[in-house]
Formats: structure tokens, sequence, C-alpha cells
């Protein structure tokens, strides 16, 4: 089986098993019974299983490892096989508590469905976004425990105002304003500030996930109760407003095609990467050349 053959197949399989879990969810949220009209939901009957997959995302990521960034002739692989799983499960789980936690109501926010059969799909569809979204972060998370250097590709490294402006002369350049070109890490200043959001958002929501998961099976104060669900409303309303501008600058504007490509495939063309982030080319030619010696 080639490379080709093989990503794809894995696409497939990653994409049948969402729609089977998201089917299974929406089936079983039906009533059954004719008296008791019980329900079925897997915040309470499947309470465990976000211990299990936070368990299986560290043994995932003890076991694997990383290909490395590297230039193959006119490609250059930016993304391994564990950067697309992780990016892609956290951003489908991530998508799908957006939009059920957006139709179950939140904050200022009224809830947009009344029925009861039609209220426990979205929360059976929530519970599955968020073992994608737990699997993708944990994984994510692990492998910068595993090779701490990278983190240091998603944190800012010089201080604020120099991150924001040379975020602001990035975009002013590729939208034809401005003729001044900031030479580029692999993940450009802006994506540095949004990694600072990104990481302690997305452990906001993981957090007080978990302390809502709690709250169902013991009794808390109503203060505590109240301070949980502000807190994982409140992320989730910073995570609403951060996903567009990501999802158009890293793959709607016309200059980021090539990462979004990138993102399925796991390559970039080598003039892209030599043009739109030099810094981080000239560490890869350089690595190669000690690598030959």
């Amino acid at each position: 089986m080639n490379a080709r053959t093989y990503n794809l197949f894995g696409w497939l399989l990653g994409a049948g098993l969402a729609l089977l879990l998201c089917t299974i969810a929406v089936v079983s949220s039906q009533y059954s019974g004719d008296s008791s009209r019980d329900i079925v939901l897997y915040f309470d009957e499947l309470a465990y299983f976000p211990l299990i997959v936070l368990a299986i995302a560290f043994v995932v990521a003890s076991k694997l490892r990383r290909s490395g960034d590297r230039i193959e002739g006119e490609q250059v692989l930016r993304h391994d096989g564990i950067a697309r799983i992780t990016h892609w499960t956290t951003a489908f789980g991530c998508l799908l508590l957006m939009a059920t936690g957006v139709a179950l109501g939140f904050l200022f926010v009224p809830r947009m469905v009344t029925d009861a059969s039609a209220t426990a799909v979205l929360f059976n569809l929530h519970f599955v976004g968020a073992l994608f979204f737990l699997f993708g972060s944990c994984l994510w998370a692990a492998n910068q425990i595993v090779d701490r250097k990278r983190m240091q590709t998603h944190l800012p490294d010089e201080s604020l105002v120099q991150e924001i402006k040379k975020s602001v002369l990035h975009y002013t350049h590729m939208a034809g304003l401005t003729k001044k070109h900031i030479e580029a890490p692999k993940y450009h200043h802006s994506g540095r500030l949004a990694g600072l959001i990104i990481i302690a958002t997305s452990l906001v929501i993981i957090l007080s996930g978990f302390a809502k998961l709690a709250v169902r099976g013991i009794d808390v104060s109503p203060t505590i109760a109240t301070i949980i669900n502000l807190s994982h409303d409140g992320a989730t309303l910073v995570m609403l407003m951060l996903i567009p501008v990501h999802a158009f600058l890293g793959g709607v504007a016309p200059w980021a095609w090539n990462t979004l490509k990138g993102m399925f495939t796991g390559y970039v063309s080598r003039d892209y990467a030599k043009q739109h982030h030099t810094l981080w080319f000239k560490e890869l030619e350089a690595k190669q050349r000690q690598e030959k010696k």
C-alpha cells in the first residue's frame, strides 16, 4: 500500500468512525418504554468514558514517535501523521461541541430546542464531541511532554508588543497593503499568540467539563455549580470567537491554501515554505546539512 492510498484510507476510517459514533448517539437518544419514558443520556450512562479516552491518549502518545519536519525534494513535510490526527480530532470535537452547546443554550443564548428527545440527541452528540476533543487535546499535550522542544514552536518567544507588531505587519503584507515582509518561523507570530489562548481556553473547557460531569453524581452548592457553568460557558464563548478567525487566517484566506492542504496531506511546497516560513526553512536546511556531514 503506497503512502497516498494509506493516507486516504486513514481519512476514510476516521470519517467513518466519527459518523458511526454520531449515528449511535442519535439512535440511542430516542425514548424507550411507554410509561416510564426512560431516556439514554451518555453523560449518565457512560460517565467513565472520558477517563478511558484520557488514558488512551496518553498511552498512544507514549508509544508513537514523531518523524520530524524535513525537506523532501520539492516538498516539505510540515505536519506528520500524529500532528494531523491531533488537529482534526480536536477540530471535529470542537465544532461538534460548539454546535450542540449553542443549541442547548449557554450564557445569554437561549436554548434552541424544547423537545425532550431532541435535547437528548444534542446532549449525546455533545458527549461524542467531548470524546474527540479530549482525545485530540490530550494527545497533543502528551506529545509536548514527550518532546518538550515542540512546545516552543507553539508559544511566543518575544514580548507581547513585538509579537502583535509582527503579526500585524505579516497580515498587512499578505493583504498587499505593505511591502515589508516578516521572516517567520514554522508558526507565524499570530499563531503563537493564538496558541496561548487556545491552550488556556481548552484547559478551562476540559477541566470545567469534568467538573460538570462530576456534579451530575454529587451534590455541590449552587455557588460552585454556577462558577463551573460560567467557566465552561465563558471558555466556549472565547472559542466561538477564535475559531472563525483561525479558520479564515489558517485556511480560507488565499495565502493560506497551501497551509490548509498541508493539514490534510502533511506537505507544503518547497517554494511556499521558503517564502512564507523563511526561518523554519533555513533551520531545516541547516539540519539536513548537519546530518550529511
